[in-house]
């Protein structure tokens, strides 16, 4: 028999979240037509990133309808992302990098921001469902689901909590369960 514990982990395995969102970012990339006037200038390249912002949260998502492109919002989200990922300038060095061709040029940089796109969108799914799961158990069952994922996954546990002790682990142990499909994942690449 399946424990509470078990089904919540099979429903927020790697595969049925950030590999499903992971696909659904490659597909809106896929998908995503790119002309040469996209870096012919800053303000085409503000206009494609934006674009390119609009259509993966609308396929991502799957937003019905899709909503339109909103300038603004969109680019500056695009360059949140690019901060995340190449520095306070980030959106600066995407564009020197799609001007140049670097890194994979205008491609490279659209796959960055549909990756981190992605991670982020992965992360907060997972987040709300373990939080939801949590909240949905009375103390008794906390206590037994912590103790269960102990005794069967302790060492994925993050080695600063487990020195902590448990009562710590249990305190925020919503959380441990929000990074097992993360920790899953990692693991398996490093398995191949």
């Amino acid at each position: 028999m399946t424990t509470k514990l078990e089904q919540f982990l099979q429903d927020i395995a790697p595969e049925h979240t950030l590999d499903t969102v992971a696909a659904r970012c490659d597909e809106a990339l896929a998908g995503f037509a790119v002309g040469e006037e996209a870096w012919a200038s800053w303000k085409a390249f503000e206009a494609c990133l934006g674009s390119f912002y609009c259509r993966l949260e609308n396929h991502v998502l799957r937003l019905t309808p899709p909503r339109d492109v909103n300038h603004w919002m969109d680019w500056g989200r695009c360059c949140h992302l690019l901060g995340e990922a190449y520095g306070a300038v980030g959106h600066e060095v995407a564009f020197e990098m799609a001007c140049t061709g670097y890194g994979g040029g205008m491609h490279g940089v659209l796959k960055v921001v549909a990756a981190r796109f992605g991670e982020q969108i992965a992360q907060d799914e997972i987040a709300a469902r373990a939080s939801a799961f949590w909240e949905g158990l009375d103390v008794g069952e906390r206590l037994r689901v912590s103790e269960e994922y102990l005794e069967k996954f302790g060492e994925l546990v993050p080695s600063n909590m487990r020195e902590s002790g448990r009562l710590r682990i249990q305190m925020q142990f919503w959380q441990v369960l929000a990074q097992h499909p993360r920790t899953v994942q990692q693991l398996r690449r490093v398995g191949r």
